[in-house]
């Protein structure tokens, strides 16, 4: 990262004067250094000294270390928050920072505020999940960090695509081949999912929050719903599943495996393409 560092920076002070090596900017925030052996850098086995070479990659790995990524949120001055907030700072003058880049959602949070295992920094590239109050989104955004910038690449999310297929872990049920004498079965209907499924299965579905109804718990709740329980086959249970309005599982933790950018949530595993972000697979948990 290029700094105006000034007389008493990386630049120019003592020790680098004495021994007279060079430290440089590299690609992506490295920095790189250089030093032309001579006498005064060797130990009695006629070596560079030990303490020649941590000295430079001390000073190598400060040099690299000047620019910090702050996450937070921002605010207005009379201190009401606004939304996820990411800043690059320049921190070569500690008393003085200062700020060269800055990317605002403009509204929600992100993991990152309170958990430093929900951020991944893979090369020039800052991974952070978000919860965007405004669009009611849950993902993550991907940003490149550039020497005085911050640029937004892309975001995935862990919803479902439009138009996939729902299916059900059991056999669904006519809801009016359960039908009794007595009851009301409204409350089963509408965009409810009806199944049998075998005794004791923890049977769950996808978008859907599931309630379990026991077949030997039948005489408290079958006349409530109006079903008759001899319509239910001996060894399996009722479970009924609602739609749970499109929620989407907030991200909690990205990687990067070969070329491509995993993310967690209590929903799924899923895979995007570093290049583009283009969602390549899921695995649904």
């Amino acid at each position: 990262m290029s700094v105006d560092t000034g007389a008493e920076g990386y630049d120019a002070f003592p020790l680098r004067s004495f021994l007279e090596f060079d430290i440089r900017d590299g690609p992506d925030g490295a920095a790189v250094g250089s030093l032309d052996v001579d006498d005064r850098h060797l130990n009695p086995n006629g070596i560079v000294h030990g303490g020649v070479v941590f000295t430079l990659a001390d000073t190598a790995m400060g040099r690299a270390t000047m620019a910090v990524l702050g996450d937070g949120q921002e605010a207005t001055d009379e201190g009401r928050t606004t939304g996820t907030k990411v800043t690059l700072f320049d921190v070569s003058n500690m008393d003085a920072p200062r700020d060269l880049a800055t990317w605002s959602m403009k509204g929600g949070q992100s993991g990152v505020e309170w958990d430093h295992r929900a951020f991944l920094a893979w090369k020039d590239l800052a991974v952070l999940p978000f919860n965007d109050w405004q669009s009611e989104s849950n993902g993550a955004v991907v940003l490149r960090v550039g020497d005085d910038s911050l640029t937004e690449l892309g975001r995935i999310d862990h919803a479902d695509e439009p138009g996939a297929e729902l299916e059900p872990p059991c056999p669904e049920v006519d809801l009016d081949d359960l039908a009794g004498q007595s009851g009301d079965m409204e409350p089963m209907r509408g965009d409810s999912v009806v199944m049998f499924c075998e005794q004791g299965m923890d049977a769950s579905m996808k978008g859907h929050w599931c309630d379990l109804m026991k077949l030997s718990d039948a005489y408290w709740w079958a006349e409530e719903f109006g079903i008759d329980p001899d319509q239910i086959p001996t060894g399996s249970d009722v479970i009924v599943c609602w739609p749970d309005g499109g929620y989407v599982q907030p991200i909690q933790r990205t990687l990067v495996i070969g070329d491509g950018l995993w993310s967690y949530s209590r929903q799924r595993l899923q895979e995007n393409a570093l290049e583009g972000l283009a969602r390549l697979q899921v695995v649904d948990l």
